[in-house]
């Protein structure tokens, strides 16, 4: 007798997928353009498994945070912040300025257990697209990226 082949392995990586819309990328590649005045974009859910464009805007780290915490759901949604900064090293007489990217993974207190679950995933996929960035985050609080703890990272 022959069984029939079940996939459930296959079905269940499938469910944790996501589509990653087109204004993700572009939002990316508008903080990392040396020409663009966005220094930060915000990527976040529309439904459980598409992930688009929140917010972009100038002010580094800073102008992100604001944002975020003005955003309609603030505390119940997992989001994701990159931002550009500007690290300058000063030995003796050589002043070096360089662009540097943050990538955050924000998991917001309020959010449920399996949203939470299903972003560390969905992260992953994130990645591949907002590719070159330094150093990465995934923090409950928005605290964890202070400035002293992202140059300390860096």
């Amino acid at each position: 007798q022959i069984l029939p082949r079940i996939h459930h392995a296959r079905g269940a990586a499938m469910a944790m997928e996501c589509e990653i819309d087109d204004s993700c990328s572009a939002a990316w590649e508008d903080v990392r353009d040396d020409n663009s005045d966005t220094t930060w974009c915000v990527v976040g859910y529309e439904g459980k498994t598409t992930l688009t464009m929140k917010a972009k805007g100038g002010g580094g780290r800073k102008g992100c945070l604001k944002s975020v915490k003005s955003m309609e759901g603030f505390g119940k949604e997992v989001l994701f912040l990159g931002f550009r900064l500007e690290a300058i090293s000063d030995v003796g007489t050589t002043v070096s300025k360089r662009a540097k990217f943050v990538f955050v993974m924000f998991r917001a207190p309020e959010a449920s257990a399996m949203i939470k679950a299903k972003a560390g995933r969905h992260c992953a996929s994130l990645e591949t697209i907002w590719v070159g960035h330094h150093i990465q985050f995934a923090i409950d609080d928005l605290s964890e990226i202070s400035e002293a703890e992202v140059v300390r990272k860096l």
